[in-house]
């Protein structure tokens, strides 16, 4: 007999809390969950020149996910870009092959003088050499017009009619005049090397190796040493997706896993990270189907994080497909559904953070529409 008082007295108990949650707000338990994920591949191959990102990083759209190593050919002299063969994408070799170089640069203020050595002086010591420094005359007769310069090429060398070419500043001097040019700079007669004519110095050619990334220059660009002239990167770059090093974030995100290390070499193509776009985060909560009416799609709710902080939810959409849980079926007598929450993103709330939905019971919804009524 007192085990069925105490029995009735629970059972009551129970009774009058159901009625108080029914009369104020119904509580669900949930998470936030990463619903799609999004890998970024590489868009050229290469060597991962630096990776910064662990799995669990916040980014955001424009930050840097990796960079591949690239070289940026510089000019060597300072001139006037007279061609520039190469493009994004272009293998150099190719270019090499087609039009001789990537990028053509006339010097600026030099010139060369295409010489013979036919008429030296018969001395022994005068000879030509590639890098020799010789000193330049205007004329063939003695004149104050002298330049130093510099013998870039030798044809021929040790022949008594061997071809010769000096590079030279060019102030005083005008094209196709004749020079004599001096292994010594007193310009004594016995050290005369030959004459020679004044020319426009030929372009300098610049190569580099693999492919190319990015072009700084066209036709006309006037260039110091040191200019960059055009970048180029170990890989191929088929079907041209990029044109910088730096792969950066098109959206926020968190990192779901990192797929490459620095220094490591990287197809086109192939994952660098997965991520879970931030717009992605939903909260998911575990509905039996007895209180599915209470979530129709577009329903504000409350929710609170395990951070303490509130903020407004809308009911998105809810599955078809129940929760694999037969011993919960069993159980109860019903089925479970996921119900997916969309909220208001912002840095602090996570993946897997905890939440709690709260919503307004059915009996209050009903009492207050009666009271509209009324």
């Amino acid at each position: 007999m007192r085990i069925f008082r105490v029995l009735t007295v629970a059972l009551l108990i129970t009774a009058l809390l159901g009625a108080s949650a029914a009369l104020g707000e119904e509580t669900y338990y949930g998470s936030v969950t990463c619903e799609q994920t999004l890998t970024i591949p590489a868009p050229f191959s290469g060597i991962l020149e630096e990776m910064p990102l662990r799995k669990g990083d916040l980014i955001h759209a424009n930050d840097l996910i990796c960079s591949i190593e690239a070289v940026t050919v510089h000019s060597p002299v300072e001139g006037v870009v007279s061609a520039v063969w190469g493009a994004g994408g272009d293998s150099v070799e190719d270019v090499k092959t087609r039009c001789g170089g990537v990028v053509y640069i006339v010097p600026a203020n030099r010139l060369t003088v295409k010489a013979n050595i036919r008429d030296a002086v018969k001395d022994p010591d005068n000879y030509v050499s590639p890098g020799q420094t010789v000193w330049l005359q205007k004329g063939r007769n003695q004149t104050a017009i002298v330049a130093e310069g510099i013998i870039s090429s030798v044809s021929g060398e040790g022949e008594s009619s061997g071809d010769f070419s000096v590079e030279f500043d060019s102030p005083g001097f005008a094209m196709d005049e004749t020079v004599s040019v001096y292994r010594r700079e007193d310009r004594a007669a016995y050290s005369l090397l030959g004459y020679g004519t004044v020319e426009q110095t030929a372009p300098v050619v610049i190569n580099g190796e693999g492919s190319i990334l990015k072009v700084y220059v066209k036709p006309g660009s006037k260039v110091s040493r040191g200019s960059p002239l055009f970048e180029t990167v170990s890989g191929t770059l088929k079907d041209m997706k990029a044109n910088t090093n730096r792969i950066l974030a098109d959206t926020d995100g968190i990192v779901a896993s990192v797929e490459a290390a620095t220094g490591a070499h990287i197809e086109q193509n192939s994952p660098l990270i997965t991520m879970y776009p931030l717009d992605s985060m939903r909260v998911c909560i575990s509905v039996p189907e007895t209180d599915l009416a209470n979530f129709p799609e577009g329903r504000k709710v409350k929710l609170i994080f395990s951070s303490n902080d509130e903020r407004e939810g809308t009911v998105q959409t809810i599955d078809y497909l129940a929760e694999a849980s037969e011993t919960a079926t069993s159980a109860m007598g019903y089925a479970n559904y996921t119900v997916h929450i969309d909220f208001e993103q912002k840095d602090e709330v996570r993946e897997g953070m905890l939440v709690t939905v709260e919503i307004p019971s059915t009996v209050n919804v009903s009492n207050s529409e009666d009271n509209k009524t009324d």
